[in-house]
């Protein structure tokens, strides 16, 4: 799982027994968990000095408590990110949740896989928040002028504090002109033409002196430089002037800005999307989507998502079904046609060109595989490859539910390898274990996908058969036992078994039925081994 040691969650629940079941899956995730019943409780974790990382909220907290306002109230407090717990997934109660947070919301009782993914997906929306967030503010604050213009018109889009304040305009008033206003020396046939290189795609940026005027009048030189970002009517051009007396400060802060806005850009823990919504083409790709991928992100823009999330193709939940957000587990095609799992999400972002989608995805192939490989671990037999003994009797009082609604049958067979002591005492435990390797490869090439085959203990195995009766569960036991005794091991060479066979009988339980077949094949023992002994 691709979370962050020392990430601490806390988990807002009237209810201790719910609180507790989430904290225990997270806390096998690597995260550090807090349990709060009461709002007071809530608000006071959440406004102290170790406050958590996530809040994962009830959203229906009981009387006297509200999730969503409780929710308002942190985040006047605090900017954490909230994650609701609901019952009910009805568009009043979807619509409730995007109220208060942009995190989203995930299902009581959903797998367990659903909630660790949501929270670490919030986890890391927040963090690419933050990061845009500071991307803002590092804008803002610096001491370079910048001014963002619509390649077009010339008109200001944004003026950053810095040239506001040496120009002496205030923003509303910028927002009102545009460059030729500040640039004496150009008009608008000169200035477009300066710009053309960049249209044509024929340079990325221009770099000129010129003259600025205040709006007192008064004149300062700089140096402009000129840049264009997207294409056709949805660019912008961006200027960043530098003020020619602070022309070797401005130019090394400027270098160093740059260098560490790529660093962070580069750093981005996710893949992104930016689509236009009519057409599903791709408009940008970051570098972690063109990772992904394993193509530039010049090759990924302009072409149809759907090309790299083919399952998806036709049908898109925010545009044909007007949802706000979407979230959901897809295989992400790559270059080289192979295909990876990620985690998908897919938001709205209206911008001032207009409305676009923004996909962000996670790779988490490495995640389902090292879940589905715990899982089979924690099924099997470490040395023989057989179920284990936990796994069977939960496979057995689930045949047994199932018989008890049906008329289909159901045996188990128990054997036991005659004189497996002589053979360790002779062999050494080394050829021990290979006689028991060898039983299970050999008696499962025999066996149904349906049948369950699982290490009893020491030298016993089990085996349930799913519709199967006695008498079919006896003829395959003697097949197996007649196929062990003729198995050469190496080292070893023959070894025999004796085998207990029962069938279901009425009102049976897995303890009665376990009994039954056990004294089976007790009396096969008693009856001079390498035999099978059956009942009903």
């Amino acid at each position: 799982m691709d979370t962050v040691p020392g990430k601490k969650i806390l988990i807002v629940e009237d209810s201790r027994l719910q609180a507790q079941i989430a904290a225990d899956i997270l806390s096998r995730h690597g995260y550090m968990i807090e349990i709060a019943l009461t709002a007071e409780e809530t608000l006071k974790k959440a406004s102290g000095p170790e406050c958590p990382d996530l809040i994962l909220m009830d959203i229906d907290l009981g009387e006297g408590m509200d999730g969503t306002t409780l929710s308002r109230r942190i985040q006047q407090v605090k900017d954490i990110p909230i994650v609701f717990l609901t019952a009910i997934s009805t568009r009043e109660a979807v619509e409730q949740v995007r109220s208060v947070t942009r995190y989203g919301y995930v299902l009581k009782g959903a797998p367990e896989h659903v909630l660790v993914s949501t929270v670490e997906m919030a986890l890391k929306l927040h963090e690419a928040l933050s990061l845009a967030q500071m991307y803002r503010r590092i804008v803002e604050g610096s001491l370079t002028e910048v001014y963002i213009f619509h390649p077009g018109t010339l008109k200001f889009l944004a003026v950053n504090r810095g040239a506001r304040e040496n120009l002496g305009y205030t923003e509303e008033e910028l927002l009102d002109m545009n460059i030729l206003h500040l640039m004496p020396e150009f008009d608008g046939e000169s200035f477009r033409a300066l710009l053309a290189p960049l249209q044509q795609g024929e340079k990325e940026k221009i770099v000129f002196d010129t003259i600025h005027r205040r709006k007192d009048g008064s004149l300062y030189p700089v140096e402009a430089h000129l840049q264009l970002f997207g294409h056709g009517k949805d660019g912008i051009g961006v200027a960043f002037i530098l003020d020619l007396t602070e022309h070797r400060k401005m130019e090394e802060k400027l270098r160093q800005q740059g260098e560490f806005l790529q660093s962070l850009l580069a750093a981005l823990p996710v893949g992104i999307f930016i689509i236009d919504p009519a057409s599903h083409r791709i408009e940008e790709a970051n570098l972690e989507a063109a990772a992904m991928i394993g193509a530039a992100p010049e090759e990924i823009a302009g072409r149809s998502c759907w090309e790299f999330f083919p399952q998806s193709a036709g049908k898109c939940p925010i545009t044909t079904s007007n949802e706000e957000i979407d979230r959901s587990e897809r295989l992400l095609r790559r270059k080289d046609g192979r295909e990876i799992l990620v985690l998908k999400t897919v938001k709205r972002l209206r911008t001032d060109s207009g409305e676009k989608l923004v996909e962000t995805f996670i790779d988490i192939s490495e995640r389902k595989y090292l879940e589905e490989e715990l899982y089979r671990l924690s099924i099997t037999d470490p040395l023989t490859g057989a179920y284990n003994r936990r796994y069977f009797l939960e496979m057995l009082e689930r045949e047994i539910e199932r018989k008890q609604r049906t008329e289909h049958s159901l045996a188990l067979i128990m054997f036991d390898l005659d004189h497996f002591k002589s053979i360790n005492d002779r062999f050494g435990h080394a050829a021990g274990d290979r006689v028991l390797k060898s039983l299970v490869t050999a008696f499962k090439e025999r066996l149904r996908k349906t049948d369950c085959l699982a290490r009893w203990g020491g030298e016993e195995f089990v085996i349930l058969l799913p519709d199967t009766t006695a008498a079919g569960a006896a003829s395959l036991a003697e097949e197996l036992r007649h196929r062990l005794s003729q198995m050469e091991i190496p080292g070893v060479g023959h070894v025999t078994a004796s085998f207990g066979v029962t069938g279901y009988c009425s009102g049976d339980t897995v303890e009665t039925i376990i009994q039954r077949v056990d004294s089976m094949l007790y009396r096969a023992k008693e009856n001079g081994r390498n035999c099978v002994c059956a009942c009903q």
